[in-house]
């Protein structure tokens, strides 16, 4: 991750916080490039967190740098400790305006809010960034006057705007030979009428304006003719899947994104209802956080789906999740542009997706690379989706297609376009004055120092990588980059286990076979390499994602990443009571699943329920057997009879005298999810005063909550 270059324009009432070699005085002109690399500098509203403006901004700082360019992100808010998105250790990242509490920031660290006159111009109304913006109130006069001192003396080649209020800070207070680009990462229509005024006159004074299809294009040239010769298209640039494509035979279907109204998964969980009821096997997974998530908990309680959908939250890197699907559906009421439809295609997966405005209509060619679906009818969403389940040559040759579309939009292939855009209007360009300020009440002059070395945060070096795939559940390959001398698995519980480098280009792999789980514990385990920790590139866990597939393997070895490194957990049992439907039936709890271990349930096998604190007897609870499946109905009233205070813990427990200790707990322990309290979310049944909830522990197994007040009836 890159260091984060802060610019404490706070330090001093009047002073401006600039590295020395970016500080420039009034008269100064950047030197001539001469040839075509550039100082590119992007300012983004808050870089810490996840959006579309983000990725795809840290997608085209990444191709930028590979062309030798030097390219920085001004993040204007900063309000996370740790970015959500991967950064380029080449770019530089600031930030202007830090909003974390000092318990969070380094004191090194720049953007304070520290003076009594910070703070009260925090309170202020900005009186530059247009009122009609849907984040205006996020911004103040504090952000008017950090966002001014800084374009009026930093030193670079281009800026890019990301939004229409940051371009209109471009179009005020840019000065100098700096070509000013504003980018456009929604739609014309999108804006409100007093916004489009707004920059319509502002955007005068930008060198280009850029949007990401070409409908919305010719859409600004018709209502801002003035500009027409200003506006260009060009697509985002998305990076090309980073491991193997999906092979299209995986029964799962993939959306991700924010987790917003506007993307309405709530229409795609309910289309999902439809289909499971023909193809029970299919399973769906939507990855993203946001503020309807609880919502679409609900729904997914309501509909009984709990069993077969999903919310993964956020994952990044996201490709080597969409590999986990065969299909992947968007049910957004816009797009702007659609960075997850090239992302799924990248990955081999054809997209079903609503027609809306705008990048769908454009970035999908209907029944060759995805299917184009009405907006807003659950029925057709329903309907696509069981296309693709139902004819696997047409998911197949689908597939083919969308990987070839994904590739036109490759950071090679569109970046050169911006390349030849900044050169173009680079060479022609000529300097503009320096454009008085009008936030007279709001910015001061003053003396500026220059920041001294020491308060420079350098870009973090290519450090040690690794990167692992699970080829089964008792097998690994991880891969490191760069020399490496040694490497082990540590845990907080068990002794190290050296491991074997087979040294190969660029650095070193590591197979993990049966064998070495067989000589180890239970337990969490982390990659430590040379003595520490390297920095996790990717998990590929796709092999783990349908589930065990037979009763052979006695372990299961899931990778993931905790925290930026490789962690594996490691279970190791005889016999596993896998659990795959936990539901409601009326007042009682249904939990079914099979013994694994390769023997069947033996026929005097029993379930009870134990409670966490020993204080009150075991639950007797019926229970079915077939062979090695088992299914067992919890009677609620039991519990209630039961309960004995206002929070209850109990533990379900298979009994047979043929069990290693007697007893077996059912959990979930066979799939590429280590951690299913944070995803697998059971619904709860309310029963009078008492609340009943299954849920999942952290080691993955079963438990029930009671809560409530005691039933002295």
């Amino acid at each position: 991750m890159t260091g984060d270059t802060t610019f404490p324009l706070d330090a001093r009432e009047c002073d401006l916080t600039v590295p020395t070699d970016l500080a420039m005085e009034d008269d100064d002109e950047p030197d001539s490039t001469g040839a075509s690399l550039m100082k590119i500098t992007f300012l983004v509203h808050a870089m810490y967190g996840l959006g579309g403006t983000i990725r795809t901004t840290l997608n085209t700082a990444s191709a930028l740098a590979d062309r030798g360019h030097e390219v920085e992100i001004v993040s204007v808010v900063r309000a996370g400790t740790q970015p959500r998105l991967e950064f380029d250790p080449r770019v530089r990242v600031m930030s202007l305006l830090d909003k974390r509490p000092d318990s969070h920031r380094d004191p090194a660290d720049g953007g304070h809010i520290r003076t009594g006159r910070d703070r009260a111009l925090l309170e202020q109304p900005s009186a530059a960034f247009p009122k009609a913006e849907t984040i205006y109130h996020k911004y103040s006069a504090l952000t008017d006057r950090r966002i001014a001192r800084f374009l009026r003396h930093h030193r670079t080649d281009v800026y890019v705007g990301t939004r229409p209020g940051l371009n209109v800070y471009l179009s005020q207070f840019a000065a100098g030979r700096a070509v000013l680009v504003g980018q456009e990462h929604m739609f014309h229509d999108y804006h409100s009428a007093a916004l489009r005024r707004r920059m319509a006159q502002a955007y005068r004074r930008l060198d280009a304006f850029v949007t990401v299809t070409a409908a919305d294009a010719d859409k600004y040239r018709e209502t801002m003719p003035h500009l027409a010769d200003r506006i260009h298209f060009i697509p985002n640039t998305v990076p090309q899947c980073r491991v193997e494509p999906a092979d299209g035979t995986s029964r799962t279907i993939i959306a991700a994104g924010r987790i917003e109204k506007v993307k309405r998964y709530d229409l795609l969980i309910r289309a999902f209802e439809e289909v499971v009821a023909g193809h029970p096997d299919w399973k769906l997974r939507i990855y993203g956080v946001g503020s309807e998530v609880e919502n679409l908990r609900d729904l997914i309680g309501q509909l009984g789906l709990n069993n077969s959908v999903l919310l993964m939250g956020a994952h990044s890197p996201i490709d080597v999740e969409w590999v986990k699907g065969s299909i992947a559906a968007v049910t957004s009421e816009y797009e702007s542009f659609g960075l997850t439809i090239i992302e799924a295609m990248s990955a081999g997966l054809p997209v079903v997706s609503t027609a809306c405005r705008m990048g769908p209509l454009e970035l999908i060619d209907d029944e060759v690379d995805g299917l184009l679906v009405t907006p807003g009818d659950t029925g057709a969403i329903a309907s696509g989706l069981r296309k693709l389940i139902e004819n696997p040559d047409l998911r197949h040759r689908m597939s083919q297609a969308a990987q070839a579309k994904a590739r036109k939009f490759a950071p090679d292939m569109v970046v050169g376009q911006h390349e030849a855009l900044f050169q173009s209007l680079h060479d022609t360009h000529h300097p503009r004055p320096r454009p008085k300020l009008r936030l007279r009440d709001t910015l001061t002059k003053g003396a500026y120092r220059k920041l001294d070395r020491r308060d420079v945060v350098p870009s973090a070096g290519l450090a040690t990588t690794v990167a692992c795939r699970a080829r089964a559940f008792d097998e690994l390959r991880i891969d490191v980059s760069g020399p490496v001398q040694s490497a082990r698995l540590v845990s907080e519980r068990h002794s190290p286990v050296e491991l074997t480098l087979e040294p190969c280009p660029g650095g070193a792999s590591i197979d993990l076979p049966p064998r070495v789980w067989r000589s180890m514990s239970a337990g969490t385990w982390q990659l430590e390499v040379d003595g520490s920790m390297p920095k996790v590139i990717y998990v590929d866990s796709r092999a783990l994602a349908g589930g065990r597939t037979d009763d052979g393997v006695p372990l299961s070895a899931v990778p993931y990443a905790d925290g930026g490194c490789l962690a594996i957990r490691l279970w190791k049992r005889k016999l596993y009571a896998e659990m795959d439907h936990v539901r409601w039936v009326g007042a009682s709890l249904q939990i079914e699943g099979d013994v694994f271990g390769g023997v069947p349930v033996p026929a005097d096998a029993r379930m009870c329920l134990k409670s966490a604190n020993g204080s009150t007897e075991p639950i007797d609870v019926p229970l079915s057997l077939r062979g090695s499946r088992f299914s067992a109905l919890i009677d609620t009233d039991e519990l209630r009879t039961h309960h004995t205070g206002e929070h209850d813990v109990w533990h379900p427990y298979l009994l047979s005298s043929a069990f290693p200790g007697g007893r077996l707990r059912p959990g979930r322990f066979f799939d590429d999810i280590a951690n299913k309290r944070r995803i697998v979310r059971f619904p709860a049944n309310t029963i009078g005063k008492v609340r009943v909830e299954p849920y999942c522990m952290s080691d993955n197994q079963l438990a029930i909550r009671v809560t409530g007040e005691l039933d002295v009836s």
